[in-house]
Order: C-alpha cells, then sequence, then structure tokens
C-alpha cells in the first residue's frame, strides 16, 4: 500500500513538473513572475507569526490593488484610443499619474529596441542611435525591460514584474516603521501604501521609482539598526542601498 502511495505521489509531482516545464518553454517570462512570488512567500512564512499574519494581509491587498492598476495601465498602453480625461472617474483616480503611463507606453517601445539590439539586429552601431524620442530616454527603466525582454522573449508578462517587485517596498516600510515606532504604527503605514493610487500607478508603470523608494527605505533601515544595535553588519546593506537608489536614479 506504501509503494502504491509513493508510486501515486511520484506520478503526481511528475505530471505537475512536466506542466511547469511545458508552461515555462512556451512563455519564459512565467518562471521569473514565479521564482518573484516564490521569494515573497518564502520570506513572509520565515518571520515570526506576528508578522507573518500583518504582512500576509497587507501584501494581499497591495497585490490586488496594483493587480487592477496595471490592468488599467496596460489597456491604455495598448489600447491608446482611450482617453482617460474623457472618463472623469479613472481621471480623478489616477490624477497627474497619467505620466506615468506615458513614459511607461515609451519604455516599452525603447525596451523592445533594446532587446533587439542585444540580439544583434541592429549590427554595431551605438546603442544611442537606436533610442526612441532619443538617447535620454535610454535610462534604467528602458534597460531592465530591454533585459527581460532578451532573456525571456518579448511578453507582456515580463512588466508584470513591476507590480509584483513593489511589493517589497510595503513590506521594507512595515519593518522600517516596526522598528521606529510598532506594530500598529507599521500595519497602518504598509497599509497606505499598499491602497494609495499613486503609489499603484506608479508601481505598475515605472521600475526606477519602485527601486528608487526601496533604496531609500532600505538606506532608512540600514541607518535605524545601526543606531538601534550599533552593529556593522548593518553598514553593508547600506551600501548596497546607496547602489540601487543611485542606479534607478540617476540624476539623484
Amino acid at each position: 500500500m506504501s509503494k502504491l502511495m509513493l508510486s501515486g505521489v511520484f506520478i503526481k509531482y511528475s505530471l505537475l513538473g512536466c506542466m511547469a516545464g511545458l508552461i515555462f518553454f512556451f512563455e519564459p517570462s512565467l518562471f521569473f513572475l514565479s521564482f518573484l512570488i516564490v521569494t515573497i512567500v518564502l520570506f513572509i512564512r520565515s518571520r515570526p507569526k506576528e508578522e507573518r499574519q500583518d504582512l500576509t494581509k497587507v501584501v494581499v491587498i497591495a497585490a490586488a490593488m496594483r493587480s487592477v492598476f496595471f490592468v488599467i495601465a496596460i489597456a491604455y498602453v495598448y489600447f491608446s484610443s482611450l482617453s482617460i480625461p474623457d472618463h472623469p472617474l479613472i481621471a480623478k483616480t489616477v490624477g497627474h499619474s497619467i505620466q506615468a503611463v506615458r513614459d511607461f507606453q515609451r519604455e516599452i517601445m525603447n525596451g523592445k529596441l533594446i532587446a533587439r539590439y542585444f540580439s544583434g539586429e541592429f549590427g554595431n552601431v551605438p546603442i544611442n542611435s537606436i533610442a526612441f524620442e532619443g538617447h535620454h530616454y535610454l535610462h534604467f527603466g528602458a534597460f531592465f525591460q530591454g533585459w527581460l525582454n532578451f532573456l525571456f522573449g518579448m511578453s507582456v508578462l515580463n512588466l508584470a514584474s513591476f507590480p509584483i517587485l513593489s511589493l517589497w517596498v510595503v513590506i521594507l516600510s512595515y519593518f522600517l516603521a516596526k522598528n521606529i515606532f510598532d506594530r500598529r504604527v507599521a500595519v497602518f503605514t504598509s497599509f497606505i501604501i499598499a491602497i494609495l493610487p499613486s503609489f499603484n500607478i506608479w508601481a505598475c508603470t515605472n521600475i526606477r521609482t519602485t527601486f528608487g523608494i526601496f533604496g531609500i527605505l532600505l538606506m532608512a533601515y540600514c541607518l535605524t539598526m545601526f543606531f538601534k544595535k550599533n552593529r556593522l553588519r548593518f553598514l553593508l546593506p547600506l551600501l548596497i542601498s546607496i547602489f540601487i537608489f543611485s542606479t534607478a536614479k540617476d540624476r539623484f
């Protein structure tokens, strides 16, 4: 009986593995997205019970909100006949962040051009010469998309990594607020960042802003922990945070 059970379990997981392999083969972007999601889930599960419960709630809320805004942004980019100013409810919710969607569209085009450049389609011409609307738009965001398109193929799923990565901003804000204040402030702070429309639209359309905010939060967290515990091991993440911020926000 035990052999039959083991055989059944083996067949079950073998089939699941084959299905996952086929999915990743035909849509490699899913591999990257799965890795990002699993990393967040494992991190939350590794926390103590109290933190795990708090983080699960705010991260689920943040993921749901960002999913909604991501769909809106993608719909606007790929069906640009939609005029947001003609829709007061959407315009009121998104506000001036519509600029983020416009820049997002330009980044997508440059990301595709960069991927084609890495594939050798443009020969030996300087990379700045292939830019859409000028070489100064080939910044971190465009290169980030370009590398994803080059590694995993041209897919809208590559863009879905933006809202997933932005969940780390929610998580880090929770820990920063908890270390400075207490658990209640941490939950309230991370909840605000999870639902605020401006945070959501920028999280879904501008990876530079996500990395920039994450870098600033990580700086503050490292300095706070260094002040409280007076240990040099918090200085290394501080250097990493400065690198992240200066790379994403090259004009800071």
